[in-house]
Order: C-alpha cells, then sequence, then structure tokens
C-alpha cells in the first residue's frame, strides 16, 4: 500500500490555543499509525521537530506576509490578500494525497484555499465560525450571518481588525468556494454543524468528527496525592477557573464571578491561564490559587484533577478541549447549555447544565456539588466512561483517515469521469 501523505495547515502551533493544538495532536496520531506520513505547517513560527514546517519561510518572506496582512485589513479584506499558501506551495518537500485545514484566521487566505480545492483533494475543520461567517469566530447575539453578513458589529475586533465592512462579499466568496469545489468540511460538534447548515454557505452538512482527548495523560488521579504535590489545601473544596486568557469576554467570567460571590459555602479558586491575577480583585477575601497558562500536559492533567469541579461559563464555544480533558481527569463541568458543550456535559449525568447566562443556574449546581459529594462521584465517574468511549485517539485519528479515504476515492472518480 502507498504510503498516505498529509499536509496539515494551521494558524500555529499547540500554543496557539486549542485549534491549533488540535491540529498537532492530529498530525502526531497520523505520524505514529502504518502508511502515512503527516507534515504541520503553520503560519507562525512553532516549535522545532520533524514534523513542524514553517508556513512563511524566514525573515524577509515573513516580513512580506506580515505587510500583505497589514495591507489587507486596510482595504477591509482580513486575510484575504495574504501569499502564505503560495509560498507553501514553491517550499513544500512531497506532493500531498490531501490537503487539511484548521484555524486559518490571520494565517491562509481563502483566495488560495480555493485556489488548492480546485487543484486537490482539501478538507477544512471549523474550529470557530469563521469559515462561514464573514470573519467573526462566533456570531454571538448577531442573525446577519444566516442571510448575509453586514453591518458587522466586530468589524474592529480580532481577527476582522479592520474599519471597512466588506463582511456580505467575504461570506458571498466562502459560499461560492463551498458551492463550486469539492472541499469538505469538517464540524467537531453537532451546534457547529448545525450553524454551518444555518449559515446557507456551505452545501451539506459537515462531516461530525469530534475532537480527542489523550486518555494515558489525562486520567483520575487521587485528589490528595496531587494536592499535596501542586500545594494546594487538601481540605478546601476547590473550583477551577480555566482559559487562555481569563479576560477574554467570550469565556463569561463574569458570570463565573458572580455565581461565586453569591455562592455562601467555602472553597478557593484554581484559575489556570492568562491574566488570573485579576481574580483576586474580583473576589476579595477568596484564596486564588493561579499557577497561570500551563502548556505541560501532564501538570495541567494534575491542576484539573486537584479541583472537585470546573466552573465554565462560556458564552459561545464549539467543543472547548479544556471540558473534554476534566471529564477523562474525572471532574464534572459546571457550564451552560449552548454551543457544543451538551456534546460532553450531559446534565446532572457527567455534570450540570444551566441556562445560558444564569448565573443562578450556575450557582445551583456548585451547591449541588458542594453538599452532594456521593453525587458529584457519580458524575466523576460518568465523565471519565464517555471520554473513553466517545473521545479517544484511535476514533478521532480513524475517523479522519476513513474520511481522507473517502475524499481520495471520490477524487479518483471524479477524475475518471
Amino acid at each position: 500500500m502507498d504510503t498516505l501523505k498529509v499536509a496539515v495547515l494551521s494558524k500555529s502551533n499547540a500554543d496557539g490555543g486549542g485549534a491549533s493544538r488540535v491540529a498537532e495532536d492530529l498530525v502526531s496520531m497520523l505520524n505514529k499509525t502504518d502508511d502515512v506520513q503527516a507534515h504541520h505547517w503553520m503560519g507562525y513560527p512553532g516549535r522545532d521537530g520533524q514534523i513542524s514546517w514553517r508556513l512563511r519561510g524566514g525573515k524577509i518572506l515573513s516580513k512580506v506576509c506580515l505587510g500583505a496582512t497589514l495591507a489587507s485589513r486596510i482595504v477591509g479584506l482580513p486575510d484575504f490578500l495574504t501569499p502564505e499558501m503560495f509560498i507553501f506551495w514553491n517550499r513544500k518537500p512531497v506532493d500531498y494525497d490531501i490537503y487539511h485545514f484548521h484555524d486559518i484566521s490571520s494565517a491562509i487566505s481563502p483566495m488560495a484555499m480555493r485556489w488548492l480545492s480546485k487543484r486537490r483533494p482539501v478538507t477544512w475543520t471549523f474550529h470557530d465560525c469563521s469559515p462561514f461567517t464573514g470573519g467573526c469566530l462566533y456570531p454571538m447575539d448577531c442573525a446577519a450571518f444566516t442571510h448575509q453578513c453586514n453591518h458587522c458589529p466586530q468589524l474592529r475586533d480580532w481577527p476582522l481588525c479592520t474599519t471597512i465592512d466588506r463582511t456580505g462579499w467575504m461570506q458571498r466568496y466562502k459560499k461560492q468556494t463551498f458551492h463550486t469545489t469539492s472541499l469538505k468540511p469538517i464540524a467537531p460538534s453537532n451546534w457547529m454543524a448545525d450553524m454551518a447548515v444555518k449559515s446557507g454557505v456551505v452545501r451539506a452538512r459537515p462531516q461530525l468528527i469530534p475532537y480527542a482527548v489523550d486518555l494515558s495523560i489525562f486520567k483520575m488521579h487521587d485528589k490528595k496525592i496531587v494536592r499535596q504535590l501542586l500545594g494546594l489545601p487538601e481540605d478546601r473544596f476547590l473550583v477551577l477557573l480555566s482559559s487562555l486568557n481569563l479576560r477574554d469576554k467570550r469565556k463569561g467570567m463574569v458570570y463565573a464571578i458572580e455565581a461565586l460571590k453569591a455562592l455562601g459555602i467555602d472553597y478557593d479558586v484554581i484559575a489556570v491561564g492568562q491574566s488570573g491575577d485579576f481574580l483576586s480583585h474580583a473576589l476579595p477575601g477568596i484564596n486564588i490559587h493561579a499557577p497561570g497558562y500551563i502548556s505541560d500536559k501532564r501538570m495541567l492533567s494534575m491542576y484539573y484533577a486537584a479541583a472537585n469541579v470546573y466552573l465554565f461559563p462560556s458564552i459561545a464555544d464549539n467543543l472547548p478541549n479544556s471540558i473534554l480533558e476534566c471529564l477523562a481527569c474525572g471532574t464534572p463541568t459546571i457550564a451552560f447549555n449552548l454551543g457544543g458543550i451538551p456534546d460532553m456535559v450531559e446534565h446532572n449525568v457527567t455534570g450540570w447544565l444551566a441556562e445560558p447566562k444564569s448565573v443562578a443556574g450556575l450557582v445551583e449546581g456548585l451547591h449541588i456539588s458542594y453538599n452532594r459529594p456521593e453525587l458529584l462521584q457519580v458524575w466523576s465517574e460518568a465523565g471519565r466512561r464517555k471520554a473513553v468511549n466517545t473521545f479517544s485517539p484511535e476514533q478521532f485519528v480513524q475517523k479522519h483517515l476513513n474520511l481522507y479515504h473517502q475524499i481520495l476515492e471520490q477524487d479518483k472518480t471524479h477524475k475518471i469521469i
């Protein structure tokens, strides 16, 4: 059997956020599979390694790309007029059988993707909504993406970062790309697949492939032992908060703070992520254990397992890796019933789901977790089972391989016809 050669393209390496981490993990899994060779191409330099490749090239090419990015924003077409893909095309070491895109905002032009998808088999995992909106990551309360983006309320925010509103044109361009090429979309959650269909941009519902969690690293630990190792109090009720940036408005920390203020019980907080220091001012008198951003997965697993519950008040999300990892560690999640979260958290089975933006609902879940330790243990064990049965690496990589071969078979058929 010939070796299957896969190019995985994303914004960054795992340090660039959850989507890039999924791309990096997929490459690692693929390269452990017989007869598969995968390379990870990144828009921004990542860690050195045999499977990591720089999409932008050296200093001169990087400056050219940066200038193109800035010019693209000035004319109101963010990320459209960037040359990374064409640099890649001239630098690739092998002719890949399939190209798999992940998060491309600020890294790869949709024009380049259309150009490539008319020449080679291409698939694209939707880690956020930008593939079918005018550019925003999450529409939030805006419904314009369902008919035509315009008068964008997030125009000045990343990744758009412009003052000229061409979101309608950009959304139409993406729609035409999906309708005139064989580009195959992937959605990690049912919510993301539904949103893509709702937009009218994709021709058919995306293939559903949930993320995976490394079950050998993210696992159940003895809480007493990991708390001793991490210098955490052994006898306190510990509430975990976690985000790449804890100040990110989309992550809804304002709701977490209000819920914790209203809790009326003795507890400490573990704040994993950047900018955790602001919580000390927001929650005076509460012990905040803030280790900062943790890149080491084994250390992260220990912090997750040390907590009694994970409070995740995000107001828009796809399939957060942190919830998957907490499931695998046996730490139940209390969150809002929105986005892809219900794909992981089953209400009163593996955790607690409150109505969106309901502080009272979060408080209720926290009270139940604190007052009913036997139920919390049931949630914990059910969460670990769900992680093993639904989000294993073996299922993740096999579903991708099945899709790759399906796409290549269809491509072969089209060429024969």
